[in-house]
């Protein structure tokens, strides 16, 4: 074959192959995760003479991934911090609604009900109705302190079930991202590019940061490295699942699968879940549990003192 021929050719074979990577960004456009390809081309090896160097067309180097690993990662930590910014959010406006300050049968009008009996009775005490109307409102109260403690109890329930749904989410993430990491670390060793692969992970990666806040470090043979602040979930192909447990102390905590470690999470969704199970559940317990001891102490001392019709 000429050489003008084969120089023919391989502007053709080249600029096909070009087209077939632009075709393949054109398809995945919306394809999630995807990172945008372009070609590299140079000029193939010259033929040596005794006159000097011909020319021998062009050819296709390298497909090229254009990646941004600060961008990626800055991304990730925003997704970490809207996921734990969408659950107390979700369960913020749960407790507003458990406690519905605007509605008549709120904890609120139910005390108020209650106190204005106490000093309708403290003025009228003989009086029948007063003492009926009176033991209503108590009766009211002792049942919207149950209502509101009891749908407490009942978002407790939910949060543990979210949490062992997460859970179970980012183990199998782990396990997804631990199996990329060994295809990705075969083919490098064959000298052959994985950017479909490398998009399939950092999508998994991302998933995974709205779930946990997440490090990820890149080893020599292509493969990461998943790490929170409390250790490792993914360390190339291996990977550590995770579950939750109620400790003695009625803290919701989160540990490896043999309950060996104790993970903290900085930032995530399951972050949010635990600090809302933990912390902010656990406050409004300890505030209507004091409320109720205050009001019962005080109602019986004044009982105690009083004295009846005859």
């Amino acid at each position: 074959m000429s050489s003008d021929l084969q120089i023919g050719i391989s502007g053709i074979l080249t600029a096909q192959r070009a087209m077939l990577v632009a075709s393949h960004n054109i398809s995945n456009a919306n394809t999630k995760g995807y990172t945008r390809q372009s070609t590299i081309l140079a000029a193939r090896n010259p033929m040596i003479t005794n006159a000097g160097t011909i020319g021998q067309g062009v050819e296709l180097v390298k497909i090229i991934r254009h990646k941004d690993d600060y961008l990626n990662s800055r991304l990730r930590d925003l997704s970490s911090s809207i996921g734990s910014a969408s659950i107390k959010s979700q369960y913020l406006k749960e407790l507003e609604t458990v406690f519905n300050e605007t509605s008549e049968s709120s904890l609120n009008n139910a005390l108020s009900s209650f106190f204005k009996g106490i000093n309708d009775l403290s003025q009228n005490p003989e009086s029948i109705s007063i003492r009926s109307t009176f033991l209503e409102t108590a009766n009211t109260l002792t049942d919207t302190f149950r209502r509101v403690v009891g749908e407490l109890d009942q978002m407790k329930i939910f949060i543990k079930q979210s949490v062992e749904n997460k859970i179970s989410d980012i183990n199998a993430l782990s396990t997804n991202i631990a199996n990329v990491n060994k295809q990705i670390a075969v083919l490098k060793t064959k000298g052959i590019d994985s950017n479909d692969l490398l998009d399939k992970r950092e999508a998994l990666l991302h998933d995974l940061s709205k779930l946990t806040h997440i490090t990820v470090n890149t080893q020599r043979n292509g493969m990461v490295d998943v790490i929170t602040p409390g250790g490792f979930l993914v360390s190339g192909s291996s990977t550590t699942n995770l579950t939750f447990d109620i400790d003695t102390s009625g803290a919701l905590s989160i540990t490896d699968a043999k309950k060996v470690l104790k993970y903290t999470f900085k930032t995530g969704e399951i972050k949010a879940l635990q600090d809302f199970y933990n912390t902010t559940l656990v406050n409004y317990d300890t505030k209507l549990d004091n409320l109720a001891s205050g009001i019962i102490k005080d109602v019986n001392r004044i009982h105690s003192e009083g004295v009846g019709l005859s």
